[in-house]
């Protein structure tokens, strides 16, 4: 017999009971015992890479779905002054695919400051792109806006400390002009 006949018969002993399975082997003879042996030593092989793929992907989805949630945590949170201006700058069908998703505080003053029509065009879009945008490309932008939110944060807390630094070199600077036009 070939492999394949081997494979074939090793799936059908997979489906019984131990015990059926091991009478049926002691009726064969060795060379036919140890070749169909193999056979379910592979299938049992295979069948644990199957569950590891299946496990890997379980977790990749449960990380990415976590990851998801963390960054509608982040924009559902943040204050509308901090997302508002990276909201106005993006384009319709971003703003669609994260108005569809995110449910922050934000939302009404974002539709409120852009024009009716815009407005109009966003819902429309959501309820078009809503139903057929891709996890994987939501997550994406979410991402991407998060990131950018967050850079533009960074950026204003980083002038912050260089702002307090120029204010105490320039004032002392002013009240000592001011000092000598006084004298003057």
């Amino acid at each position: 017999m070939n492999n394949d006949a081997y494979a074939r018969i090793a799936l059908r002993l997979r489906g019984l009971a131990a015990v059926d399975r091991e009478w049926i082997l002691q009726k064969l003879d060795a060379q036919e015992c140890r070749s169909i042996s193999a056979a379910l030593q592979r299938l049992r092989m295979e069948n644990m890479v199957g569950q590891a793929n299946v496990t890997a992907s379980t977790d990749a989805r449960v990380s990415r779905r976590a990851e998801r949630e963390k960054h509608l945590q982040i924009l559902e949170s943040l204050p509308a002054a901090s997302v508002l201006g990276v909201m106005k700058a993006q384009p319709d069908w971003v703003l669609a695919v994260v108005l569809a998703a995110a449910r922050g505080s934000w939302n009404a003053q974002l539709l409120q400051s852009l024009a009716p029509e815009r407005v109009r065009v966003l819902h429309l879009l959501t309820n078009e792109l809503s139903p057929r945008v891709k996890p994987a490309v939501r997550d994406a932008v979410l991402r991407m806006l998060v990131a950018k939110i967050e850079s533009q944060e960074a950026v204003a807390t980083a002038f912050s400390p260089f702002d307090a630094v120029l204010d105490r070199v320039v004032r002392p600077s002013a009240e000592m002009a001011q000092r000598i036009r006084e004298r003057l």
